[in-house]
């Protein structure tokens, strides 16, 4: 997986310094062009966190036999309003796909949009791309925070080790 991660941050490394290099008349299509590979990079790794949250549920249930499951972490969900609302990770992802195909939408139309739209577009795309990353920090940020709890309650949390058997 960080193979991949880093291969794909080469290629966005690679189009960005093209972006820079080209005339002002082909930057507008090659941010677009950018902004899509970012998107779909986003949306595999959303993929990716919901096969690792499906494999931890599974292996959780393992380690507990046929005795319900006891309750996952609950993240809060701080958006940029402010607002916060306990999620689970079920929620958090649905979330997430929803967001997903938002962009996916939004971007589509940007990249189908004429040249005189789709600097209005791009900036729209940017802003929600933005605005989400910022909802993902927080809620890493609150998530270490429950694990840190529960380490210091005796409890660990399931290692990334054994999360990832089973991933590739």
């Amino acid at each position: 997986m960080m193979a991949d991660l880093k291969v794909q941050d080469a290629k966005l490394a690679e189009q960005i310094s093209a972006m820079n290099r080209a005339p002002a008349d082909k930057k507008v299509d090659l941010m677009a062009a950018i902004v899509t590979q970012m998107a779909a990079q986003r949306t595999g790794m959303n993929v990716r966190m919901e096969a690792m949250h499906d494999l931890m549920l599974k292996n959780t249930q393992m380690e507990q036999g046929n005795r319900p499951a006891q309750p996952m972490m609950q993240g809060v969900d701080t958006n940029f309003t402010g607002e916060e609302k306990n999620m689970s990770p079920t929620a958090m992802l649905a979330e997430m796909k929803a967001q997903n195909d938002q962009l996916n939408g939004q971007i589509t139309e940007m990249n189908n949009a004429p040249a005189d739209k789709k600097m209005d577009l791009l900036a729209i795309v940017l802003t929600q791309m933005a605005a989400q990353r910022t909802t993902a920090y927080l809620r890493m940020e609150s998530m270490r925070g429950e694990m840190m709890q529960l380490r210091q309650m005796g409890k660990e949390p399931m290692s990334p080790d054994s999360m990832m058997k089973g991933m590739n």
